[in-house]
């Protein structure tokens, strides 16, 4: 019943606390308890908001500086990006596991990537991944920009046994009208979840597979959602690994409108 619920936009599993973490285009963070039986999620157990900082921190004030659109899990920090006012941002989580504190600069050298984004249209995903020898990667993919092929750009920043970070730039093949919305890895394989939507036709999801030792040129479309389908503007992915066993959640950013739903949904990946 809380005014501030909605908008959700990023996602991720907490598994030091057993929940979801998810944060919102206006500037909150929600820990959201799931009820679930025999592996199939049955309802939410509570659900925490709170409020993201700046730098000085206080908390974030407007929407040009709180949309935030991705989340992801690393070292006890949450990385954010925002949109509008194009950034990624560090916080330090608590002893409850949220992000607390003034935010940090984000961990790695993309300030001219964020720089290169467009409006509302900035980074939407942010998945990050254990590449050789255990050291960090990072994969950011933007909404909006395009290479002259018409694929999604993106770019991944890998952090070397010197500690010095490679940027490689990627064109993924999500092709209009599709746009990444969100983006989360193991060891193997990115999960990109790529939405559309028109007036006629309404809301369209697709979730890809790509290899991470690869260019990520070519991805395997594991699923496709339309109408009459339960779907709604998914914006949010999460990856859950249990006895072997992976399992996606996807939830969707109502855009605070009554016209919208927020439906978070459980999925396992199988094969």
């Amino acid at each position: 019943a809380d005014g501030r619920f909605g908008g959700i936009s990023g996602l991720r599993w907490q598994a030091t606390q057993n929940r979801l973490l998810a944060v919102t285009d206006r500037g909150d963070w929600l820990a959201i308890a799931t009820d679930e039986k025999d592996g199939r999620l049955t309802g939410l157990g509570g659900v925490e908001i709170g409020r993201l900082t700046g730098p000085n921190g206080r908390p974030l004030e407007g929407k040009r500086v709180s949309d935030a659109e991705a989340l992801a899990l690393t070292q006890g920090a949450a990385l954010i990006t925002f949109e509008n006012d194009h950034r990624i941002a560090s916080y330090d989580l608590d002893a409850d596991g949220v992000p607390a504190g003034a935010a940090n600069p984000g961990l790695i050298p993309a300030d001219d990537w964020f720089a290169a984004q467009r409006g509302n249209g900035g980074v939407e995903a942010l998945a990050t991944y254990a590449g050789p020898g255990g050291r960090a990667g990072y994969i950011l993919l933007s909404e909006d920009l395009r290479d002259a092929r018409g694929r999604s750009r993106g770019v991944r920043y890998q952090v070397g046994p010197d500690g010095a970070v490679a940027e490689t730039a990627l064109s993924l093949p999500i092709l209009d009208p599709l746009r990444p919305t969100d983006a989360v890895a193991n060891e193997e394989t990115l999960f990109v979840l790529a939405r559309s939507f028109s007036p006629l036709r309404g809301v369209a999801v697709e979730l890809l597979a790509f290899d991470l030792d690869s260019d990520l040129a070519e991805s395997e479309r594991l699923a496709a959602f339309r109408p009459p389908l339960t779907i709604d503007n998914m914006e949010g992915l999460a990856l859950r690994t249990v006895a072997g066993r992976t399992y996606i959640y996807m939830v969707s950013d109502d855009n605070f409108s009554p016209l919208q739903r927020t439906l978070l949904l459980k999925f396992e990946v199988t094969g």
